[in-house]
């Protein structure tokens, strides 16, 4: 998995799922997901290049990952705050 897949996954399960009280609108969000993570995998990247990485080495998406990764850290109280919005 990349980066930012894994992040979003993470983060998913440990801070939003539990929240979710519907279960078929959760069930069809991590269905999505998982055809989204699918699908990068057989997407060419940036540069035209198949390698599987789709979206996984787009510069946006990996500095998205890294915001939400590092504010899923302030929120359990190991990271400085200082992340970039």
């Amino acid at each position: 998995m990349s980066y930012a897949f894994d992040t979003m996954g993470r983060v998913w399960q440990k801070r939003i799922r539990p929240l979710i009280e519907d279960e078929k609108l959760a069930v069809y969000f991590e269905m999505l997901f998982e055809e989204m993570h699918s699908a990068n995998h057989a997407v060419p990247d940036a540069k035209g290049v198949f390698k599987g990485d789709g979206i996984n080495k787009h510069a946006g998406v990996t500095k998205a990952a890294r915001r939400l990764e590092d504010h899923d850290k302030v929120l359990d109280g190991e990271g400085s705050g200082e992340e970039g919005v």
